[in-house]
């Protein structure tokens, strides 16, 4: 498996902060806690998918990062495919 697309519901229970996670990545935290800050202020399902793309293109630009992977690991499974 790739990584996921940005329609799998996992993406935005993360920008709903509906599951915690322990995240390895410095800046995977960073970023989640910005997009959950900036969906809590404007809650429409346009934000959310802004979010969530701006999300999915993180994940996707640093995917080389191990931290990162394992990050990945821990949302999805190990299915994922880097």
């Amino acid at each position: 498996m790739q990584i996921p697309g940005a329609r799998n519901p996992l993406w935005k229970e993360l920008i709903r902060s509906e599951s915690e996670y322990a995240f390895e990545f410095l800046a995977t935290k960073i970023i989640l806690g910005r997009l959950n800050l900036k969906f809590r202020l404007n809650n429409s399902p346009e934000e959310l998918d802004r979010c969530v793309y701006e999300l999915v293109a993180f994940f996707e630009k640093n995917s080389h990062v191990p931290k990162v992977q394992n990050d990945l690991k821990l949302i999805f499974g190990e299915g994922v495919r880097i």
